[in-house]
């Protein structure tokens, strides 16, 4: 008979199931995501300006590589994006008004 394994499986070490293991390619240390603060840190910046670069990244792309390439702040492309969703519900409301 064969004794049982006293070593848990490397999958459980990690946290995960056999077949994610097995997908990852078998890994040995576990992928740690990078948090927030940590990465304002590694980019010496605050906190907020990194979540208002990743909103204007997310929601205006063309903003976001006018910040990148330096010519414009995060500030002023954070002021344009308000301005631009703003118009935009302003028109649908608008819109709304002249149905009723």
């Amino acid at each position: 008979m064969r004794p049982k394994r006293t070593i848990p499986p490397p999958w459980v070490a990690l946290g995960i199931s056999r077949a994610t293991w097995y997908r990852h390619g078998k890994p040995t240390t576990g992928r740690r995501r990078l948090k927030q603060a940590e990465s304002a840190r590694r980019h010496d910046a605050s906190l907020r300006s990194l979540q208002r670069a990743g909103r204007i990244l997310r929601e205006a792309p063309d903003l976001g590589t006018q910040v990148e390439a330096g010519t414009l702040k995060i500030g002023t492309a954070e002021r344009l994006l308000i301005e631009r969703q703003q118009a935009a519900l302003l028109a649908w409301f608008r819109a709304e008004l002249e149905r009723s």
